[in-house]
């Protein structure tokens, strides 16, 4: 293994049972080129749901003096919760039915919607529900980014790509939690 680490291949099993060796793919690959510039575009779609998260936990007490209703104070994070695990389920048949970039693209207006929304509401029933389609649009852009990151990356770049965006969400709940 340790020569494998060296040249840069790594060894298994094929199908008759004969070793076989797999490039490795290489942080570079992910980072520069065309796939560059996809991971840019992906961590975009990452980045917003992460700030979302983050403007609104810093702005809710604020929120609730202007708006009131304190009693809805949870439900905006609950139902963005409930409408995440939604829209991350509901990725796959879009993608399938869609096509990933329009599934992707139907995502970040849903997303964008749900913002605006909850941007304008008048009062913490409404924002609370505009929460739950900013839940939905939030949870199927990472679901399709992800699914979009492995098909779209060279197989033996897919483990650093799946990686760098893991590394994403690393950086988002260190920065929830203050870590």
């Amino acid at each position: 293994m340790a020569a494998a680490l060296v040249t840069g291949a790594t060894s298994g099993v094929d199908r008759s049972g004969e070793m076989a060796q797999q490039a490795v793919g290489r942080w570079s690959e992910v980072f520069s080129g065309r796939y560059g510039a996809y991971t840019l575009v992906l961590n975009l779609g990452t980045g917003l749901f992460a700030i979302n998260q983050f403007v609104v936990a810093t702005l809710m007490p604020t929120i609730v003096a202007d708006l009131g209703g304190v009693g809805y104070y949870a439900w905006a994070f609950s139902l963005f919760a409930v409408g995440s695990i939604v829209g991350a389920a509901s990725a796959g048949p879009l993608r399938e039915a869609f096509g990933a970039k329009r599934a992707y693209l139907g995502a970040g207006l849903v997303l964008g919607a749900g913002l605006a929304g909850a941007a304008l509401a008048t009062d913490m029933p409404t924002l609370v529900a505009w929460r739950l389609v900013q839940g939905i649009g939030g949870g199927a852009v990472a679901s399709v980014e992800l699914q979009r990151r492995v098909a779209r990356l060279p197989r033996r770049s897919r483990r650093q790509g799946v990686a760098e965006l893991d590394d994403v969400g690393r950086i988002r709940v260190a920065r929830r939690v203050g870590a």
